[in-house]
């Protein structure tokens, strides 16, 4: 089983691995820092991967932000527990 220790700075980083301008704000839009919708599947199959997880698109594209990333991504990974 993995570790999840630190959630969110890994979350961070795999966000900053696909985004271009990524101040690593809660509230930035994955779109207006040099995001795409390709690269938004490429973010979600990266932390499914990371964390054995399956992230549903439809719950990141409501509100594509760092912040609701990492509350869904710790929802599904304390789910899984």
């Amino acid at each position: 089983m993995v570790i999840y220790m630190n959630i969110k700075q890994n979350v961070i980083k795999i966000w900053k691995k696909r985004t271009k301008n990524s101040q690593e704000k809660l509230n930035e839009d994955f779109f207006d820092v040099g995001g795409d919708s390709l690269g938004s599947i490429h973010l979600l199959v990266d932390l499914n991967n990371f964390f054995e997880i399956e992230l549903d698109p439809n719950d990141f594209f409501i509100s594509p932000t760092l912040d609701n990333l990492i509350k869904i991504t710790e929802q599904k990974i304390y789910e899984k527990s």
